[in-house]
């Protein structure tokens, strides 16, 4: 299991970019925003529309899609095969 794409049918819509949904995730838990909070604020604010690597004519994520792809991450991260990368990134961030 992981972050997996997988096509749904011939009218299934692309999956956003891994890295733009991560970078929600970051502004997202940085305000303490909401999943509805969060859609409206990257549609309200070009600040975050700039961090994002978004202009105005980009589709912005709906809330469910930030929501599933939180729970995706936060299953992935339960999994033995993560932990590796979590003690890297523990002894990065330590040194």
């Amino acid at each position: 299991m992981g972050l997996c794409k997988i096509a749904k049918g011939k009218g299934w819509r692309p999956p956003y970019d891994y890295v733009l949904l991560f970078k929600i995730l970051i502004l997202q838990r940085y305000y303490n925003f909401p999943d509805d909070q969060t859609e409206f604020q990257i549609n309200d604010r070009m600040s975050f529309m700039r961090f994002l690597g978004l202009t105005m004519a980009d589709d912005i994520p709906y809330s469910k899609t930030i929501w599933n792809f939180r729970e995706q991450l936060t299953k992935l991260v339960a999994t033995p095969v993560c932990l590796p990368l979590l003690m890297i990134t523990k002894d990065w961030q330590t040194s």
